[in-house]
C-alpha cells in the first residue's frame, strides 16, 4: 500500500515527491501529509533530531506554498492571503527552529549546516516573496542573510549542493 509507503518516509524523501507532484498542481496530498508529520513531530519527545525533521517539514510545506502561491499568480495583484499567510507562517517555523538549533550546545557540525541551510533558504523564500510584493528593502535584507547562512552552511559540509543552487538563485 503506497499510502502506508509514505507515512514512513523523512522529510528529505517526501521533499522530491511533493515537488515533483507540485508540477502537476497536486498539492493538497503533501500539504495534509507534510501537517501530519508536524504534527507527530510536535508531540513527539524533544530531540536535536526530532527539531531538525520539524524544521525540514516546515520548510518543505512552505515551500509547497510558493510554488502554489507561484502557480496562482506573478503578481502580488492576485496572490490569496491565506495561502502567503500560511507561507509565512512556516516559513517563520522554519527561522525559529534554525535559530533554536544553532543555539543549542550540543549541536553536531552536521545539524549546524542543516539548520544554517534551511534558515538561508526559508530567508531565501521570503526574500523572492517580498520582492514579488514589492518590498524591496525586505527582500534585500532578506537576501543578505540568506547569503550569509548559506555561506555558513557550506563551510561547514561543502557537500550540501543544494547550498550551491541557493547561493546561485541569489547571486
Amino acid at each position: 500500500d503506497s499510502n502506508s509507503e509514505l507515512k514512513h518516509l523523512t522529510a528529505d524523501q517526501m521533499a522530491p515527491l511533493a515537488l515533483k507532484d507540485s508540477m502537476y498542481y497536486h498539492y493538497d496530498e503533501w500539504f495534509s501529509r507534510f501537517q501530519g508529520e508536524i504534527d507527530r513531530l510536535k508531540s513527539s519527545s524533544p530531540s536535536m533530531e526530532n527539531q531538525v525533521e520539524l524544521m525540514k517539514f516546515h520548510f518543505n510545506y512552505a515551500g509547497l506554498l510558493g510554488e502554489l502561491c507561484h502557480t496562482l499568480a506573478f503578481t502580488s495583484k492576485y496572490q490569496d492571503d491565506k495561502i502567503t499567510g500560511r507561507f509565512l507562517y512556516h516559513s517563520l517555523q522554519v527561522k525559529g527552529l534554525a535559530y533554536e538549533i544553532l543555539d543549542n550546545v550540543f549541536v553536531t557540525s552536521d545539524q549546524e549546516a542543516q539548520a544554517n541551510f534551511f534558515l538561508g533558504a526559508s530567508e531565501g523564500y521570503i526574500g523572492i516573496f517580498e520582492y514579488g510584493k514589492g518590498n524591496l528593502i525586505e527582500a534585500l535584507i532578506n537576501g543578505f542573510h540568506a547569503d550569509t547562512h548559506l555561506e555558513r552552511a557550506l563551510q561547514l559540509d561543502p557537500e550540501l549542493v543544494d547550498v550551491h543552487f541557493g547561493l546561485g538563485m541569489y547571486r
